[in-house]
């Protein structure tokens, strides 16, 4: 209501890590490396070295950039003794992390890499917080559908992890509104992503499931970041995009939503890692006040890799 919806807006790709690259890069993810799936645990990053990316294009011409969030783009692991590793045992966990998001133009960044892979702590730029003293299967996570075991610190919780991002969203918004600097924040969210862990404050709202009490709390989160604007003086200055990497996962259990009245598969056949419209075809969403008529729609086909190319036109 307060922006203009994208009715034909695609992603890259059906899946995650393929179509952050587009967004990131606003290349074609198959002009990577990787020609079908996700980056695995422990691999190397998938941005290569010298491509400009959004953030980076951005810090060009004065924006501060911020990452509060899942990253899931690959790292370069330090190895003990020296080096880099892509193998769990020889990672020297103290050391620094390279080829995440700082490397890539952000200034600051603050989140994890995927939610349900080790190891279970929060990163900071390049260094992992608290010490790994136990394992995802002694804290009881791994009961979580997608969890495996890994090293973990032993206050890990993957229920806090929405809560903490609208936390420090907020806090990064209400930071930038003390400078002159324009900001660009990038806050791609685990959620609705397994592992599906509402918060206590969100389990059992809805009647219905966890994975719809998931998009209820997730909704809160985005008007936790839309608050901070506002409350900040800066929402009418700030450009706001809202959209999704791929279509909705398998694990949302269309039909017991369905027996509920939620039928998420009204519309596209396919879901997340299909190539039929359900796996692609995804919300899109943009508000600047002033600048976007507010609730109005669009039919033009759209893909997020078109984000990167649009600011740099605007």
């Amino acid at each position: 209501g307060e922006g203009m919806s994208f009715m034909d807006a695609h992603t890259t790709s059906a899946v995650c890590t393929p179509s952050r690259y587009g967004l990131l890069t606003g290349c074609y993810n198959w002009r990577s490396r990787l020609k079908r799936g996700i980056v695995g645990k422990w691999e190397r990053p998938l941005i290569e070295e010298g491509r400009l990316t959004l953030p980076g294009m951005l810090k060009q011409h004065g924006y501060a950039t911020t990452m509060i969030g899942k990253w899931h783009l690959g790292f370069h692991w330090p190895k003990k003794g020296g080096g880099f590793t892509e193998k769990e045992a020889e990672i020297d966990f103290k050391g620094d992390i390279k080829g995440g998001p700082n490397h890539i133009g952000f200034d600051y960044w603050f989140g994890d890499d995927v939610p349900n892979w080790p190891p279970y702590a929060w990163r900071e730029n390049e260094k992992l917080l608290g010490d790994l003293t136990t394992t995802a299967k002694e804290i009881g996570i791994t009961s979580y559908v997608g969890v495996g075991n890994g090293p973990a610190v032993a206050d890990w919780s993957l229920e806090a992890v929405l809560p903490e991002y609208a936390k420090r969203c907020a806090k990064a918004i209400h930071d930038h509104s003390k400078t002159d600097d324009p900001f660009f924040l990038y806050f791609p969210m685990p959620s609705p992503h397994s592992p599906i862990s509402p918060d206590g404050n969100w389990k059992g709202k809805s009647g219905i499931s966890d994975y719809v009490d998931f998009l209820l709390e997730t909704d809160w989160v985005i008007g936790e970041v839309l608050k901070a604007l506002e409350d900040s003086g800066q929402a009418d200055n700030t450009l706001v995009f809202f959209t999704t990497d791929n279509g909705t996962s398998p694990l949302a259990d269309f039909e017991a939503l369905a027996k509920k009245g939620v039928d998420l598969t009204a519309n596209w056949r396919g879901n997340k890692a299909d190539a039929f419209e359900g796996g692609h075809r995804v919300p899109f969403i943009v508000r600047w006040p002033g600048q976007i008529e507010a609730g109005t729609r669009s039919e033009e086909l759209i893909s997020v890799a078109d984000i990167m190319a649009t600011v740099a036109e605007g």
